[in-house]
């Protein structure tokens, strides 16, 4: 019996998958670059079991001048604030299982981040 790859069921994978092929999509398409604005539709389940989509910007175009500048953890802190903040205006709650997987990092240090952030 044929094993399933790990790596492309795990939730990571399908996500790391998405956040490749939609850039390649825009490209091949043709659609200029100010279309490409590094945002990804991410689906949190209700308290009452619905699924609900949420658009997310995962990367803005004043990212890279915030890392050249300030580092990555504070890009970090600020897309984390900047994806929390959305999901309130589109009237849903992200939790860090959630924001660890849209930033590729662990809960801990959303954790920090987020105690840090606040002070």
């Amino acid at each position: 019996m044929a094993q399933r790859n790990r790596f492309f069921y795990s939730d990571w994978g399908i996500l790391r998958i998405r956040v490749l092929y939609n850039p390649l999509v825009y490209y091949i398409q043709g659609r200029r670059k100010e279309e490409m604005k590094g945002s990804l539709t991410y689906w949190v389940r209700e308290k009452s079991d619905r699924l609900r989509s949420l658009k997310l910007t995962v990367w803005s175009v004043h990212d890279h001048a915030v890392l050249e500048t300030r580092g990555l953890a504070e890009l970090r802190r600020i897309r984390a604030q900047r994806l929390i903040d959305e999901s309130l205006q589109q009237g849903a709650r992200l939790s860090y299982r959630d924001l660890s997987l849209i930033l590729l990092t662990s809960k801990s240090t959303l954790k920090r981040d987020i105690k840090l952030h606040g002070k």
